[in-house]
C-alpha cells in the first residue's frame, strides 16, 4: 500500500489529498510498528513509509 501511495503522489492535485495520503501512510506504519515482529520486515515498511512521505512532500512541501 505504501508503494501505491508513493506512485499516486505524483498525480495528486491538491494539498488536501496529499494530507489524506500522508495520514493513511502514517496509519500503515503505526500498524506495522505495533504488529510486525520481524525487524527486517518492519525496516521494509519504514523504508516504504519514508519513500511515500518524501514523494508527497516533493509535490506539496
Amino acid at each position: 500500500m505504501l508503494d501505491a501511495i508513493t506512485q499516486i503522489a505524483g498525480h495528486v492535485q491538491s494539498a488536501q489529498d496529499a494530507a489524506h495520503l500522508q495520514r493513511h501512510a502514517g496509519m500503515i506504519v503505526r500498524g506495522a510498528r505495533d504488529g510486525v515482529p520481524e525487524a527486517d520486515d518492519l525496516a521494509a515498511v519504514e523504508a516504504g513509509f519514508t519513500a511515500a512521505i518524501e514523494a508527497l512532500c516533493e509535490r506539496f512541501g
